[in-house]
């Protein structure tokens, strides 16, 4: 009942931030913990994900890290060229971006006629097992895999490869970190 009054007594500006700090941020900041919280419930509960490619909770933390950074799986496009000529040399159109990110990839091929298929398990709307196909394109992911998920990684990789694969694999830290402290990089290997 108070409100009012003391909306009036302020002046245009105060009124604003004193809005924004009692209503606008808090809003935003509970529309972002019911977000994660239902993309947690999503991973606990989504069907046609192995569990032995990634846990729940290493999912939750990377698709946070997708939120909260902009740039974070964007590298598939440096790629595009390659799968261009890979394409072109073993006569296909299909291709499968596994681990795509922020697709891209995807994005980087929209013009020419090859069509890429997404998979991220942390990325909702990409989880689901991807089928196989002729070329597959593995860039900046292995040292994002989880140590004890690696060989089911790659057992799913060879799985979904036809023909050809492009992989790429980051030998040394990223310069991002998980919610948790831990490096990007959770998987870094010696050349």
């Amino acid at each position: 009942t108070n409100m009012p009054n003391i909306l009036e007594k302020l002046s245009p500006s105060h009124s604003k931030s004193w809005l924004e700090q009692r209503i606008a941020i808090p809003s935003i900041m509970l529309a972002n913990k019911i977000r994660s919280k239902c993309y947690s419930f999503y991973l606990r509960h989504a069907a046609n994900t192995s569990k032995n490619l990634i846990s729940p909770r290493y999912a939750q933390l990377n698709f946070n890290l997708h939120e909260s950074n902009p740039i974070y799986g964007t590298g598939g496009s440096r790629w595009a060229s390659k799968v261009i000529e890979l394409a072109a040399e073993i006569d296909t159109l299909e291709v499968l971006d596994y681990g795509c990110g922020k697709q891209t990839l995807r994005r980087a091929l929209s013009e020419s006629s090859i069509r890429v298929t997404g998979y991220d398990p942390c990325i909702p709307g990409l989880r689901h097992r991807p089928d196989p196909h002729d070329i597959v394109v593995c860039t900046d992911v292995l040292e994002h895999v989880e140590p004890g998920c690696i060989d089911a990684v790659l057992d799913d990789i060879k799985r979904c490869t036809k023909q050809a694969a492009i992989v790429a694999v980051a030998t040394k830290p990223a310069l991002k970190f998980l919610e948790d402290g831990r490096n990007a990089h959770i998987s870094v290997k010696p050349l």
